[in-house]
């Protein structure tokens, strides 16, 4: 089996704690021209785009949601926020070249209702980086399009990313219904959301680790690995 390659090793002691502390503190403010040069800053030093991804912006996001959860922030506050870090991770993608063609399809989006994308942008990009030809869906897309999309392109992966609870029924159904057309299609689902016990039918239920996600898909049937489950 081949060796994973980098951005598998993650961790970099230029992306602290207090940066991500700082860098929501920053957004939830209203302060949104900050978050594009500490980018590049933190690529100038040699920081991974990939480190980057799951070490700042996704724990940003997280701690944005949590502020909003709390009404801590308001809505206006969180999408100015994200819309923020989606243009920071627009910086990161030229850095995310793919290292090879894989020649599989990964299909990644959001079920019908789910209106909570970054999570599936990351994995898009970062299964793109790992040479998948990604057919990235996004927010909210309507379940039978999904379906028919995986089917279309002779999906390997079908990434599922379910965020808010409220979208769990939809999500299920998705997977059901890739289930019930594909049985070997290697079903992924993530999100703060997912639990394993929710989605029976899944391959690999990640939740918020989307570096435990990472790693299952970027090794997958390419490498002549086991199924996801």
């Amino acid at each position: 089996m081949s060796q994973l390659s980098p951005p598998f090793s993650i961790e970099h002691p230029n992306v602290t704690i207090d940066i991500v502390s700082d860098t929501c503190e920053q957004l939830a403010s209203g302060d949104t021209r900050s978050l594009g040069p500490l980018v590049d800053r933190l690529l100038a030093e040699g920081v991974p785009a990939m480190t980057i991804a799951l070490r700042l912006i996704d724990p940003v996001l997280v701690e944005i949601g949590e502020k909003w959860a709390c009404n801590r922030i308001t809505v206006a506050q969180e999408h100015v926020s994200t819309a923020a870090c989606e243009r920071a991770l627009g910086q990161l993608a030229s850095e995310l070249s793919p290292k090879r063609d894989r020649g599989d399809v990964a299909v990644v989006g959001c079920p019908a209702g789910e209106r909570h994308a970054v999570g599936a942008r990351i994995a898009a990009d970062w299964l793109r980086s790992e040479g998948w030809r990604v057919v990235y869906l996004g927010a909210d897309v309507p379940n039978n399009d999904f379906v028919t999309t995986v089917l279309d392109h002779h999906a390997v992966i079908a990434a599922v990313t379910v965020t808010c609870q409220l979208s769990i029924p939809s999500a299920k159904e998705l997977v059901h219904n890739i289930r019930s057309v594909s049985a070997d299609v290697q079903i992924l689902v993530g999100g703060g959301a997912a639990i394993p016990a929710d989605f029976p039918e899944a391959n690999f239920v990640a939740g918020r680790d989307l570096l435990s996600a990472g790693r299952i898909v970027a090794s997958g049937p390419y490498y002549g690995t086991p199924p996801l489950r």
